[in-house]
């Protein structure tokens, strides 16, 4: 019979005899041991690439506030039908105008980020999500002061304008490392990276 091999690839004896010698957890403990002893050492830059990553001025700044604008997205169809659901008695209307609020983010969302590449983030960025800001506080409180039904339309309509965050970040990051090797320079007209 052939000699078994543990993790490390060091011969042993039969596991028969392994565990005729040794109970089974200190067998499991000792192979621990060899393992964390035979470890091959691992450079600090290949351990943690994000520490390389997030020393660009600016990189961990962005990143935060695009996790934080994004949380809310996908919770927010979803939030408005349970909303009007419960405050309305209606799910057809519930359902209609969490529909309204997703297609005029489909229909808005590349007209913003048009926008956002002629004349850049910072220009366009504050209005467009001041503007979904104020038309999802309109629609709450119209849901809330049961205002007429065609008012919850509008201000879903208008709560769509709400920028995608996904695609700003990804812009700034291009901007970031516009420079290493293997990332694509930036299209000459593409400018939602400046200002």
């Amino acid at each position: 019979m052939r000699p078994s091999r543990d993790l490390t690839g060091h011969a042993h004896g039969t596991a028969v005899s392994q565990v005729e010698n040794l109970s089974l957890v200190q067998y499991v403990a000792s192979v621990q041991f060899s393992v964390r002893l035979h470890r091959p050492e691992v450079p600090s830059a290949v351990a943690n690439p994000y520490r390389e990553l997030f020393r660009a001025p600016g990189s961990l700044a962005f990143s935060a506030a695009g996790f934080v604008a994004r949380m809310p997205i996908s919770m927010t169809g979803i939030g408005i039908i349970t909303m009007l659901s419960q405050m309305r008695g209606e799910y057809g209307l519930a359902g209609a105008v969490s529909a309204t609020f997703t297609l005029s983010m489909a229909l808005f969302g590349p007209q913003v980020s048009r926008l956002v590449d002629r004349a850049g983030q910072g220009r366009v960025l504050v209005p467009a999500t001041g503007v979904s800001v104020v038309a999802m506080g309109a629609l709450l409180l119209s849901a809330r002061y049961d205002a007429p039904v065609w008012t919850l339309f509008v201000f879903a309509a208008l709560a769509g304008t709400l920028p995608n965050m996904a695609a700003m970040v990804r812009a700034r990051w291009t901007h970031v490392y516009r420079d290493s090797p293997g990332c694509t320079p930036p299209s000459p007209w593409n400018r939602s990276w400046t200002s």
